[in-house]
C-alpha cells in the first residue's frame, strides 16, 4: 500500500499562556535569555507575526507474509515566518520586517507489526462470532 498525505497550518499572532499579546508588549515586556552577553538588549527586539506550514508525508506499507506487515513513512516540510524587528535596545519604534524560509526533509519512521500470538479464533475474521449469555 502506498499513501499520500498532505497538511498546511497558519499560525497567527502571539500569546503568552492563553492571553494573545501584541508586538509592541512583546518588544517592551518579554526578557531575552540572552541578555548580559555583549551587545545583548534587556527585551526581545525580534518578534514573530505569523508562520505558515505545509506537510507532505509519503508512506508505505508491506506484507511479506500473515504475521509480519512493514511500514515506513517519510515527511517533506516547507516553512515560512514573517517577522518584525524593533530597533535599538528598547522601545516600540520598528525598523523593518523580514521573512524566514526552511525546506526538507523531517523524520522518517519505520516500523514493522509482528503477530507474535496466532490462536485459532484469531486465524480468520470471518470465523469470530458474537455469543450472548443470559445471567
Amino acid at each position: 500500500m502506498f499513501s499520500y498525505r498532505f497538511m498546511s497550518m497558519d499560525m497567527d499572532g502571539s500569546q503568552v499562556g492563553s492571553n494573545g499579546i501584541d508586538a509592541d508588549t512583546i518588544a517592551t515586556t518579554q526578557p531575552n535569555r540572552f541578555f548580559g552577553m555583549p551587545g545583548m538588549p534587556p527585551t526581545l527586539r525580534v518578534v514573530p507575526l505569523n508562520m505558515t506550514m505545509d506537510m507532505h508525508m509519503l508512506g508505505v506499507m508491506y506484507a511479506p507474509s500473515d504475521r509480519l506487515t512493514l511500514m515506513m513513512m517519510a515527511n517533506y516540510w516547507l516553512k515560512s515566518m514573517n517577522h518584525m524587528t524593533y530597533m535599538g535596545g528598547m522601545g516600540t519604534e520598528v525598523l523593518g520586517n523580514f521573512r524566514t524560509e526552511t525546506s526538507g526533509w523531517g523524520n522518517t519512521m519505520a516500523s514493522a507489526l509482528i503477530s507474535l500470538l496466532n490462536t485459532e479464533e484469531t486465524k480468520n475474521p470471518r470465523d469470530c462470532r458474537l455469543v450472548a449469555t443470559n445471567r
